[in-house]
């Protein structure tokens, strides 16, 4: 796999059967262009589903594949609120993870690529921005 940001395009080369692939790199939006697009929409809805995550990092910490990994449990608790169909339920993963930087040279600087990041804007009824 050969990624050229100059040209924005990425190429996957079979040296064996002397083909190639190539299509374009994804683009993605400037740090302005989120908050401007939530600012634009003014539809207030009530919530449906409540879901709450709670992560514990047990302090555990062991070497995996010549990495530090640590030991985390994540609980998620889902509700329903009002006339929401989702079933209520409970979900627990206790897993080991290591921090792993897979970003390439033309990410973005601002997106935090390799770890998974959101974020979540939210307000009340009638609360101006």
């Amino acid at each position: 796999m050969i990624t050229r940001c100059d040209l924005k395009r990425a190429f996957h080369l079979n040296i064996e059967d002397r083909e190639y692939a190539t299509w374009p790199l994804q683009t993605y939006p400037s740090p302005e262009e989120p908050h401007m697009a939530v600012r634009q929409q003014h539809v207030v809805r009530e919530p449906t589903v409540l879901v709450e995550t709670e992560t514990v990092d047990t302090g555990e910490r062991k070497e995996l594949f010549g990495r530090t990994a640590r030991h985390v449990i994540t609980t998620r608790r889902v509700t329903s609120l009002g006339r929401a169909k989702q079933a209520p339920g409970k979900t627990v993963t206790d897993g080991w993870y290591i921090d792993l930087d897979t970003s390439i040279s033309c990410d973005p600087s601002w997106r935090p690529v390799a770890y998974g990041r959101a974020f979540l804007v939210t307000r009340k009824p009638g609360e101006q921005w």
